[in-house]
């Protein structure tokens, strides 16, 4: 009965759904206190209890050949309604929930952008 998944929770340097870039340290940060101060998931940011339990819960390092260097990658033991729902392909990917505050990034312009 292993029915385990494994995924990218936060990947450092993408654009996710609400334009928000996340950074290594920050990923790392989020990953740490998830597992001191929650530890459980939910299915569809709602139904928390039946879905599954967090296995495994890791950073990505230099040299992974699975996953993204600093992206936190959990691995969840899923019950079997939910394990249907990704064999049929209706769950595809971890979303992460919680807080944060926005920080406003300013990219600097190269010289040869000012021409």
């Amino acid at each position: 009965m292993k029915r385990i998944v494994y995924g990218e929770v936060l990947t450092p340097g993408v654009v996710d759904a609400q334009g928000d870039v996340v950074s290594e340290d920050e990923i790392e940060r989020a990953a740490h206190l998830f597992l001191r101060k929650h530890g459980s998931i939910g299915e569809m940011h709602s139904r928390f209890s039946g879905v599954g339990r967090v296995v495994e819960s890791f950073i990505a390092r230099n040299g992974d050949t699975h996953f993204t260097q600093g992206a936190w990658v959990l691995g969840v033991q899923l019950e079997e309604e939910t394990w249907r729902a990704v064999m049929d392909g209706t769950l595809t990917g971890f979303s992460v929930g919680g807080r944060a505050r926005r920080v406003p990034v300013v990219e600097e312009k190269e010289e040869n952008d000012a021409e």
